[in-house]
């Protein structure tokens, strides 16, 4: 089975999880905040990330982390895996926002 690597960012994964006939939650407070990525089990071997420099690949997992999120909108894992998206897509990384809530 053949597969290929998509990369959904901000309103392109929101997008490409509405298209694929998932909904989104909101009430997210992770506007204007730079937070870590929490890698998954999936995430080293993922096609992504499995030939990423391993400095590089523990940079988005430190405080010191690029990944900007100024948004409301996201989707907590729990609903992730409970619709057929997760059939499609493997979910590689989640944050938290400022009240300790986990999304993607």
């Amino acid at each position: 089975c053949s597969s290929l690597a998509l990369l959904g960012t901000c309103l392109g994964f929101e997008w490409l999880l509405q298209l694929s006939g998932g909904t989104l939650d909101t009430g997210f407070d992770s506007e204007n905040i730079s937070l870590p990525l929490v890698m998954t089990d999936a995430a080293p071997d993922s096609k992504l990330f499995r030939n990423l420099d391993p400095s590089l690949y523990a940079m988005l997992q430190s405080n010191q982390s690029s990944a900007l999120n100024n948004h409301g909108a996201g989707i907590t894992p729990s609903h992730f895996a409970s619709q057929r998206v997760s059939d499609t897509f493997t979910l590689l990384s989640t944050s938290f926002d400022r009240n300790g809530v986990e999304f993607v």
